[in-house]
């Protein structure tokens, strides 16, 4: 089967289930545990930092920012903060009223002070009519200071410049169908993949990388070029940005090494799955009721004196 391209947001009527975080989730534990755990939600915030930096004209369009107390110079956050409020007043008998209670005291006076849960349940019902994501002002706000840092800086602003983004490859890998997203294809066919993570200090980025199934999702996303337009991409890089003041970000290159070691991991869990998928049995970490040898970390066997 040979893979299909998808772009602006085009989606296959049947679309794959599998991506690159489900053989990454086989890879690391075993096929029966992917199959059947419970679905996790999206952290709305990771996929905000992708969309504004990948494509920023469509970020006001997805996402809409919830109020935050530093928003106001003065504003009721709690219901303790309310009752003060109403204390200082004159006003009596707030004594045990739960929040909603609290607002009707407010409201029944001549002032209008700003409510934080108030406001903030009006930009979540503006979300709700225009199908949008609610952000926390917080994050929005560090998204915004990341991406004024990406864009502030041309050595990373151009990479980003003139290319395919929200590209989606179909297809097969070791017999099994999968889907690749790719967060930005270049006119001169390099692969660009963006991060947002706590620290891309070389050896901390590293171990991020690694611990993270990100060779899995290299390999994946080189192969799956390579069998749709019939050659190596020009350059393959990631692009690592902190979450953190001062938001700095550095661009890595993916090599060889890098692609072997994540096409290892990708086809070993992926030829398990489809013996899975195959046989409708869901191997787990050992055989039904099998005895196994709980290991002993090499540290400890040091410690102790134990050989091997």
């Amino acid at each position: 089967m040979t893979f299909q391209v998808y772009q602006n947001g085009e989606r296959p009527e049947n679309l794959p289930e599998i991506s690159w975080f489900d053989v990454k989730q086989i890879y690391e534990t075993c096929p029966a545990k992917w199959k059947f755990q419970e679905a996790r939600e999206q952290n709305s915030s990771k996929i905000a930092d992708h969309v504004a930096i990948l494509s920023p004209e469509n970020f006001a369009e997805r996402f809409l920012r919830e109020p935050i107390a530093d928003d106001y110079a003065e504003v009721l956050s709690t219901d303790q903060q309310m009752k003060d409020w109403l204390k200082s007043r004159g006003i009596s008998g707030y004594s045990g009223k739960k929040y909603d209670e609290l607002v009707s005291m407010i409201d029944s006076t001549s002032e209008k002070p700003f409510i934080l849960k108030r406001e903030q349940q009006k930009a979540s019902d503006i979300a709700y009519q225009r199908n949008m994501q609610l952000i926390s002002g917080s994050d929005w706000d560090r998204i915004m200071s990341m991406r004024s840092v990406f864009f502030g800086n041309p050595q990373f602003s151009d990479r980003l410049t003139n290319t395919y983004n929200n590209v989606m490859l179909c297809g097969e890998l070791c017999g099994v169908e999968v889907r690749l997203s790719y967060d930005a294809m270049s006119s001169k066919g390099e692969i660009i993949d963006y991060v947002s993570t706590a620290n891309v200090e070389p050896s901390q980025f590293m171990r991020h990388i690694e611990n993270g199934g990100h060779y899995i999702k290299q390999a994946m996303l080189h192969d799956a070029f390579v069998k749709t337009y019939d050659r190596k991409p020009s350059s393959q890089i990631i692009i690592a940005q902190e979450t953190k003041q001062p938001f700095i970000p550095v661009a890595y290159r993916v090599t060889d090494e890098h692609l072997a070691i994540g096409r290892s991991q990708y086809e070993s869990a992926l030829k398990l799955l489809k013996a899975c998928i195959d046989n409708d049995r869901w191997v787990s970490y050992s055989a039904t009721g099998e005895l196994v040898d709980l290991p002993i970390s090499p540290w400890l066997k040091k410690q102790y004196g134990i050989e091997g």
